[in-house]
């Protein structure tokens, strides 16, 4: 048997089953965070298909941009070759609405009622779903991660918890009527940053390969 015929045969040979990919993943988790929200605990009332309410639109491209990044830096982190540099763009234009929708904020609204925004309800109920979603969503790209070969099991880990929180986040505001980009970058970016710090820690003992 020379070369050729042995190149024939392992073309010809089945190939494993390619695992789900981190995108499609995490569309899944979005769903069912999503859903989740409007069967448990209801839309928030003031979204209405009719119409365009510009300060929830403005609050879903700010997490978009989030969920985005996060889910680049997962898909980056789970490669045996990690290319990181490719997330810094989306990370970029991500960090440059955050900080323009905060400045604007500081600029037209008084500081009393921004505080006011964390005295209430929401702030709490923030904190505990997105938390929840992040932690449930985490554990199942943990399983996930298992099928690929990353190169640092620590950034790994911290991509999961990263990715899920921020998809569980994008998830969740469909119920929470708060649109201010401080209280988003607060009760919502705790929950990630938390996550991604314990997935860090976590998910690194389950990945090794």
């Amino acid at each position: 048997m020379n070369t050729n015929d042995l190149i024939t045969i392992l073309a010809q040979s089945s190939q494993p089953k390619k695992p789900l990919s981190f995108t499609a993943a995490l569309l899944l988790l979005l769903g069912g965070a999503a859903g989740l929200t409007a069967c448990v605990i209801g839309i928030r009332p003031d979204l209405e298909w009719s119409s365009v309410n510009i300060t929830a639109l403005h609050k879903t491209i700010l997490l978009i941009a989030l969920t985005v990044t996060a889910g680049l830096f997962l898909n980056a982190v789970s490669k045996p070759l990690p290319q990181i540099r490719k997330v810094i763009p989306s990370a970029g234009v991500t960090f440059v609405l955050f900080l323009c929708s905060i400045v604007f904020e500081l600029i037209t609204t008084p500081i009393q009622q921004i505080g006011g925004y964390f005295l209430i309800v929401n702030f709490p109920e923030c904190v505990f779903f997105v938390t929840l979603y992040g932690a449930l969503g985490a554990f199942a790209l943990m399983r996930l991660m298992k099928y690929y070969a990353p190169a640092h099991s620590k950034l790994a880990g911290m991509g999961i918890g990263f990715a899920a929180a921020a998809t569980g986040a994008l998830g969740y505001s469909i119920h929470c009527p708060l649109d201010s980009p401080i209280f988003i970058a607060v009760a919502y970016g705790m929950p990630v940053l938390v996550m991604s710090f314990i997935f860090k820690s976590v998910a690194s003992r389950y990945i090794k390969w």
